[in-house]
């Protein structure tokens, strides 16, 4: 019994200390990231270049997957993956408190401009499937047009620079959600 006991708290104390030990190097990571996010626009635009050349080679799924992530970790609610050969358009369905919202997004070079396409078949499904909200997501820049054809239709552009500031703010709110240590 004794062997029981002193084997279980052996377990416990190993949890612990993972626990522990996986919440420090989460930390640390996290912390490089912002610091390194508000140095300056370089270092900026170089994680921007980062996500551009992890994603841009995928099929796309991934990359939905990654920006699906940081829309839950920063607004909360249920992100959801559409299949890949949906012909309508949508990428992600983002379920929030406050409503649905439909999106699209883009991985491409950050100089790249995105005309209003998307923003039309967005508005357009929006319309069709009575979504409450919409957005565009990229790696690249909206062209003028594009931000002037989204006014007032509900639909949020969010261009590289953005995504990256989401991206760090969201690494900041996962360190409330490390199971098993309390801060």
């Amino acid at each position: 019994m004794l062997y029981i006991l002193l084997l279980a708290i052996t377990v416990t104390l190993f949890v612990l200390f993972k626990a522990y030990k996986d919440r420090k190097q989460f930390e640390s990571i996290s912390s490089m990231i912002m610091d390194l996010v508000h140095v300056n626009d370089d270092m900026h635009h170089t994680l921007l270049l980062g996500i551009y050349h992890r994603f841009q080679k995928e099929e796309g799924v991934e990359f939905h997957r990654f920006v699906g992530n940081i829309l839950e970790d920063f607004h909360g609610g249920k992100t959801s993956v559409t299949s890949e050969d949906d012909e309508y358009g949508i990428d992600l369905v983002h379920q929030r408190n406050n409503g649905t919202y439909f999106g699209k997004v883009l991985c491409l070079s950050p100089e790249e401009k995105v005309d209003m396409d998307p923003i039309v078949f967005v508005h357009s499904n929006m319309v069709k499937f009575g979504a409450d909200y919409g957005f565009v997501m990229t790696t690249g820049q909206f062209t003028s047009n594009a931000k002037k054809y989204a006014e007032g239709l509900n639909i949020e552009l969010i261009e590289g620079d953005e995504l990256v500031r989401l991206w760090a703010e969201s690494l900041e709110k996962q360190k409330e959600y490390i199971p098993g240590v309390a801060y």
